[in-house]
């Protein structure tokens, strides 16, 4: 379905004048420092670009340098060969960049095998922001209905979540608005200045921010919940009470009989038997 909107807007792109409209493999980047702005009139194209976590992004009004050059050649009543000019070839050819690449990564993954501390720091940088190849998202903790929403955000355990990740996003030198500290973009880059900063932590710091990861990014409704909490020993005494939210939601007749008979006696719960639910 993305495929088939990129291409009515491609079309759309073309038919409104554009000479050209270019989609870019999915993950390829736009390098802009290898293009030039130029408007629809001087021949300026589109370059779409498709990141891995699906976003979409139309570059309008660009050539690349070499036809930014020839245009301008163009212009001064020159040709190629009075401006004694090459065509430009790359320095080496895709194939053997990726075998640089590769022969790159083996040599790399191979060291950090070596240093499981550098090793942690890469992998909660990955948590985090994310790659090509990690794809981690936090718990949205969306409700069906508003007043629940309002009720879990209202909670002491949620206030001191939030406080937590302020906390956490200060120690990273992050912007304290993040309504959330995992965030991925599909681009490696900003793992790569995360793990930077996290060079330059403790290990006791390191790890406060990986529980927070953790804890951010942890499944609500999942059997990973039910274990961790088990293990834990996690009691809601203190930190919650039954509020008008909980109660309203309380929709068999049976069972807010039984609530009312352990909160106030049988005597209670057998005089008020036959009253409706919401009494």
């Amino acid at each position: 379905m993305q495929d088939e909107a990129i291409e009515t807007r491609r079309q759309t792109l073309l038919d409104k004048g554009w000479t050209s409209v270019e989609v870019f493999e999915r993950g390829q980047h736009f390098s802009e420092w290898d293009y030039e702005k130029t408007g629809k009139k001087d021949g300026g194209r589109v370059f779409v670009t498709i990141r891995h976590n699906g976003d979409v992004t139309f570059h309008e009004g660009y050539v690349t340098r070499r036809e930014a050059r020839a245009m301008e050649r163009r212009t001064n009543g020159e040709n190629a060969a009075d401006a004694g000019d090459k065509p430009m070839k790359p320095e080496i050819t895709k194939a053997m960049q990726t075998y640089l690449e590769l022969h790159r990564h083996t040599l790399v993954r191979a060291d950090l095998l070596k240093y499981p501390a550098i090793a942690m720091r890469l992998a909660v940088a990955h948590m985090i922001a994310g790659s090509g190849l990690w794809t981690i998202r936090p718990e949205p903790q969306r409700a069906p209905k508003p007043e629940i929403a309002a009720s879990v955000q209202g909670s002491v355990s949620q206030q001191e979540f939030d406080k937590e990740r302020e906390a956490v996003l200060t120690l990273l030198d992050m912007n304290t608005d993040r309504a959330e500290l995992v965030r991925h973009n599909g681009d490696c880059y900003p793992a790569a200045m995360l793990f930077m900063k996290l060079l330059t932590l403790s290990d006791t710091e390191v790890m406060r921010v990986m529980t927070f990861a953790m804890a951010e990014t942890m499944q609500s409704g999942s059997c990973i919940v039910e274990a961790v909490g088990v293990h834990l020993g996690t009691e809601a005494k203190g930190r919650w009470r039954a509020d008008g939210v909980f109660l309203d939601l309380i929709k068999d007749k049976a069972t807010i009989n039984a609530v009312l008979e352990s909160i106030g006696g049988k005597r209670v719960a057998g005089t008020n038997v036959t009253e409706t639910g919401k009494v």
